[in-house]
């Protein structure tokens, strides 16, 4: 008894002991950054004189990110580096183009993570940037397929001597599970609507129907000819010289692709700063100063000038899964969570419009219909405008029908308008793998319906996908009303079919191409505002929840993510988690869709 007691306590007093360091580290951590904050918001600390702003896009972007200079600091080792904020990104682009001390920006493209709507959003910002009359120097050992179309923006495109431009065109895998769950003896049943809709076409096939490579053919297509358009405006090469260069593998090295004129020149990276001293007309290359993002940030740069407003535009950020409910608050978009956020703003007299940036394949969708109702009610009270990232698809598009505006990149996947249900009949695999029976007692029929041990009977089937029907009516009757058109109209470019932006726009599934400051023109024009300040939702969190988020978050699934070809193989099985736990009604992509 004694020795049990002794544990006991030995456990309490470690956890209170643990607990209590972890608070002094956290506060310390809290001076420290204080202190560096208000070193660097001192008159002293402000930018050098020819100052060359460095864009190292080598982290995951979201939508948004913490403007808080504390939030960007890297003396933080215990903590996984933080995703940049597409929003901070393109108002440091704006920033820097007034900035009098910033004489040009340097891209640095050796490693680049953005989907292709995130990618024309910088884009779009650096040619504005280009406006201010200061150039655009890109820099890479090699350039990706993206990370050149981002560099053919650039007025000095460099690549180093032994590098090379993968230019290739444009392609689209999908992983199929069939075989897996065939070995597994675990059997998807599937209940959908939409001959297009291919969200489950890897849990029952080994390969692509003809209406999904159909529809998914005409999506890279669409994406391929406008990324050849703009790149043969920035670099003056007709776009079928540019094709045939693909076609023909035609750039095998960095000699190649000074000859086809991809780049300006070739140099090492120690030669890179007298080359930009030279075209900047200085006579000292160490007179120039280089700056990250994250240290124009904590100088206070961006936002520094600006003044309160009378009149309020809100962007309001719907990123990720669409789910009924989460444990991981992180990169999901909760239904109720999102609809209270758009109830507040509805009540909220100082907002005067709305922009809703949607960037997601969808979800759940009761979930859809909990935040599309918040939406519709909310647009009958002041204007509305959806601004889509590199996703706004199935419950993504749910929710922006009932917009006034809808804006989208060129290369946004969208649409995808269908539904489908999943159940999995794992009875063999767990008497034939696992050697587990089961035996059920039940006061009715059908009361485990859905249960894992057994198929669905007919009678179960049919209850499903009269459930099935009704929320593709209701979707078709959203979108038909939000659109201002048949819900026969609907149906024929619905049934789950994705579109890019381009295709989405003439289909009348959206209103504008552009990003998202587009959208906020949009919207001050319906409201018939000028001047006006923009408010971010969800509100950022402080430094101490970004800590205690970062130490709670599942440190072995950020492990696994980094095994190389783990990834998809990840998001594989996350998916097929999500339809077990999630509602079995569901409006989605299937997750591993991308462009590369």
């Amino acid at each position: 008894m004694w020795q049990f007691f002794k544990m006991v306590m030995a456990n309490v007093v470690g956890f209170f002991v643990a607990h209590f360091l972890f608070l002094v580290f956290v506060v310390a951590l809290l001076f420290i950054g204080a202190g560096v904050f208000v070193s660097h918001n001192k008159p002293v600390a402000t930018l050098e004189k020819n100052t060359i702003l460095h864009l190292k896009l080598n982290h995951p972007i979201k939508e948004q990110g913490s403007r808080d200079p504390l939030e960007n600091l890297d003396w933080l080792p215990f903590i996984e580096q933080r995703e940049i904020g597409l929003n901070v990104i393109l108002d440091a682009i704006e920033q820097a183009a007034e900035d009098e001390h910033v004489r040009a920006i340097l891209l640095d493209l050796s490693e680049l993570h953005m989907g292709a709507a995130t990618l024309e959003s910088v884009r779009d910002a650096l040619i504005a940037f280009q406006d201010s009359e200061k150039p655009i120097f890109a820099y890479s050992n090699h350039y990706s397929q993206a990370a050149y179309y981002l560099a053919s923006v650039a007025d000095h495109i460099l690549l180093n001597k032994e590098g090379g431009v993968e230019f290739k065109g444009l392609s689209l895998t999908q992983a199929f599970l069939k075989g897996t769950l065939d070995k597994l003896n675990i059997e998807p049943q599937i209940i959908r609507h939409g001959k297009y809709k291919s969200a489950v076409e890897p849990l029952i096939q080994e390969k692509m129907s003809e209406e999904n490579r159909q529809q998914l053919k005409q999506l890279l297509d669409s994406d391929w000819h406008y990324l050849l358009e703009q790149i043969s405006q920035s670099r003056n090469i007709e776009q079928s010289v540019l094709q045939n260069l693909a076609a023909e593998l035609k750039i095998n090295h960095a000699q190649d692709a000074l000859e086809f004129k991809l780049v300006d020149q070739l140099v090492y990276r120690d030669e890179l700063m007298a080359i930009i001293q030279k075209e900047l007309h200085m006579a000292d290359a160490h007179a120039l100063h280089q700056v990250s993002l994250n240290q124009y940030l904590r100088l206070g740069m961006t936002h520094a000038d600006k003044t309160e407003a009378a009149h309020h535009i809100a962007i309001v950020y719907a990123e990720g899964e669409i789910v009924d409910a989460s444990r991981e608050k992180r990169n999901v978009i909760e239904g109720e969570d999102l609809a209270s956020t758009l109830r507040d703003i509805r009540e909220d007299k100082d907002i005067h419009a709305v922009v809703l940036r949607i960037n997601s394949p969808g979800g759940s969708a009761l979930a859809s219909e909990v935040i599309w109702r918040e939406v519709d009610l909310l647009k009958q009270k002041k204007p509305v405008v959806v601004s889509m990232g590199d996703y706004a698809a199935s419950g993504g598009y749910y929710i922006a029908s009932p917009a006034q505006v809808i804006v989208a990149q060129p290369t946004t996947l969208t649409g995808s308008i269908g539904v489908f249900g999943v159940m999995f009949n794992g009875g063999d695999f767990l008497q034939n793998k696992l050697g587990v029976s089961t035996d059920t007692v039940k006061t009715s029929p059908f009361a485990d319906i859905g249960s894992f041990h057994r198929r669905l009977q007919p009678e179960e089937y049919a209850f499903i996908h009269r459930q099935i029907e009704k929320v593709y009516d209701t979707f078709i009757g959203h979108v038909a009303a939000g659109r201002r058109i048949t819900k026969e109209q609907v149906d024929a470019i619905g049934q789950g079919r994705v579109w890019s932006g381009v295709d989405a726009k003439r289909v009348g599934l959206v209103d504008k191409l552009g990003g998202i400051d587009t959208a906020v023109e949009s919207a001050a024009n319906l409201a018939q505002i000028d001047h006006f300040d923009l408010v971010e939702y969800p509100e950022e969190k402080g430094l101490l929840q970004g800590i205690i988020d970062e130490m709670g978050a599942e440190s072995h699934v950020r492990a696994l993510k980094k095994i190389p070809g783990a990834s998809a193989l990840f998001q594989d099985l996350k998916f097929i988690e999500s339809l077990n736990t999630q509602s079995k009604i569901q409006t989605r992509l299937y997750p591993t869709i991308g462009i590369q």
